[in-house]
C-alpha cells in the first residue's frame, strides 16, 4: 500500500486523515476531561474533617481518629501534623467540610478551640460535637460572664 511504486494516493489519505481525526478527538477529549474535573473540584475543600481538640485531653483519640479516617480515604487537618503557621489556623477551619469537636471537660476554656468554632460558624462549616461524659455545656450565666 506505501511501498513507492504501488502507491495508493487515495488510500494513503484517506488513512491519514482518519488517523488526524482521531488525535483531534482525543486531544479534544482529554481537554474537556481535565475542564470537567477542575469545575468539580474547583468547589471542593482540601479538608474534610478538622480535629479540634484540647491536645491534653484528647490528642491521643484526635490521633487515633485521624488514623481511622485516612484509613478510609479521607483528608483529616490535625494541628500537630499540619499546621505550620498558627496565623492560618481559622483559615483552615473555614478550608474545612466538617469541624470534628472532641468535646472534653475544659474545652471551652481553650480560647484556640472556642476560635474554631466560632470560624466554623461564620463560614457555616457543618460542626460535629463528640461529647466526652464528663463534659458540661455551659448554662446562661456562664455564657453571660463569658466563662
Amino acid at each position: 500500500m506505501f511501498d513507492g511504486q504501488h502507491a495508493d494516493v487515495a488510500t494513503a489519505t484517506i488513512l491519514s486523515v482518519l488517523f488526524l481525526a482521531i488525535m483531534i478527538a482525543g486531544i479534544a477529549l482529554s481537554v474537556l476531561y481535565g475542564l470537567a474535573l477542575h469545575i468539580l473540584h474547583k468547589n471542593q475543600k482540601p479538608w474534610q474533617f478538622f480535629l479540634s481538640h484540647h491536645k491534653r485531653a484528647a490528642g491521643g483519640i484526635a490521633r487515633l481518629l485521624k488514623i481511622n479516617l485516612q484509613k478510609r480515604g479521607f483528608s483529616v487537618f490535625l494541628d500537630t501534623d499540619n499546621l505550620t503557621d498558627l496565623t492560618k489556623l481559622f483559615t483552615f477551619v473555614r478550608d474545612t467540610e466538617t469541624l470534628v469537636v472532641l468535646a472534653t471537660p475544659g474545652i471551652l476554656a481553650r480560647k484556640w478551640c472556642i476560635g474554631e468554632v466560632v470560624t466554623a460558624r461564620l463560614h457555616k462549616v457543618r460542626t460535629v460535637i463528640v461529647k466526652w461524659p464528663l463534659f458540661k455545656y455551659p448554662n446562661e450565666a456562664e455564657l453571660q460572664l463569658g466563662v
